[in-house]
């Protein structure tokens, strides 16, 4: 039998995986009035320029986004974002725009429904983020954020090195 010792590190990766699925079951539950699941509520989000999505605080988008932007923001493949974009545009969701300056590119923007969706959303996402977050003091919350981008910082040096993966 393989023996595993104790391991802080570990242990805090398993707990914010825990963290992160609970809160898209969580989303799940609020976005399913709406038809949509939460992978399909940060496309629109995204669409809609959330200030609070880190992609866009490092990658300001001047025109609305592709689909490869989309798949590169949410670490996803092009097939995964497509069969995404192909479900938000039946839905009626989303628009697909040509390019104004190269007709081969496809640029997507929220349509009126899908602008309403997130409207309406809006209030429910404040709402338990709130209800979520009242036990903690604004200190604690930006040193959490702060803890987080650290992390990814962290992980994008190890990615960019090739390290991440390899064992010594």
């Amino acid at each position: 039998m393989v023996k595993i010792e104790p391991n802080t590190n570990a242990s805090l990766l398993y707990h914010v995986i825990k963290l992160a699925d609970t809160w898209r079951k969580n989303g799940d539950r609020l976005t399913e009035q709406y038809g949509i699941t939460t992978q399909q509520w940060i496309i629109l989000l995204f669409l809609a320029n959330d200030p609070n999505i880190i992609y866009l605080q490092q990658n300001p988008k001047p025109k609305p986004m592709m689909a490869m932007e989309l798949a590169q923001a949410l670490q996803v493949s092009r097939a995964n974002i497509t069969n995404m974009i192909n479900v938000l545009l039946a839905k009626k969701l989303i628009l697909q725009l040509e390019d104004e300056e190269d007709r081969r590119c496809k640029r997507l923007q929220l349509s009126a429904e899908g602008a309403a969706v997130v409207s309406a959303l809006e209030p429910v996402r404040q709402k338990n983020n709130e209800k979520q977050f009242a036990c903690f003091s604004e200190e604690e919350k930006l040193s959490f954020i702060k803890f987080i981008s650290t992390c990814l910082q962290t992980m994008k040096v190890h990615e960019d090195s090739g390290w991440i993966g390899q064992a010594d």
